[in-house]
């Protein structure tokens, strides 16, 4: 991670970026971990995690789901080391006000952080009031280049803050 605290880990798909995040995320880590992801990959992390040796009472995946299984796995949530949830804001607002109401995460990674483009959008207010929550961050990306720089602006603010300027002198 950069001085900023922050990274982008961009590389093809099948390489094993989620395995390289969670070696690099238990390495620098002390406190908890929040995963954003799309919902579809919800059950991949889940499964990624019980593969690399992060055990099941340590871990939850959070969705909106009203199973007793679910509902479990928010009750779990709050003691929690690694907690999954998608990028759906309704839900990050709600893992925000259970899962860390005692102990803010010290870890935000963002998995498919291509898609987090468009400033204006519900996904990038959510994380603009979730970043500075956090002291560490990891931006994870099999697509890393973009069609406008107006899009890669907004993955580096949501890293890094306005340490490139606005999105004109970008």
């Amino acid at each position: 991670l950069t001085k900023y605290s922050a990274a982008i880990l961009a590389d093809d798909m099948g390489l094993g970026k989620t395995l390289q995040t969670m070696m690099a995320v238990k390495a620098l880590r002390t406190g908890r971990v929040l995963v954003l992801c799309p919902a579809a990959a919800l059950e991949t992390w889940r499964d990624e995690l019980l593969k690399w040796g992060v055990e099941v009472k340590t871990s939850v995946v959070l969705s909106s789901s009203a199973t007793k299984s679910a509902r479990t796995e928010w009750e779990r949530s709050p003691k929690a080391t690694w907690v999954v949830c998608s990028y759906d804001h309704r839900m990050v607002a709600r893992c925000m006000e259970l899962a860390f109401v005692d102990e803010m995460p010290e870890f935000l990674v963002l998995d498919e952080a291509h898609r987090l483009r468009g400033r204006n959008s519900k996904r990038s207010e959510m994380l603009e009031s979730v970043r500075p929550l956090v002291s560490k961050v990891i931006a994870i990306t099999a697509t890393p280049q973009f069609n406008r720089p107006r899009d890669l602006y907004q993955l580096l603010r949501i890293l890094y803050g306005y340490r490139f300027g606005n999105q004109y002198e970008f």
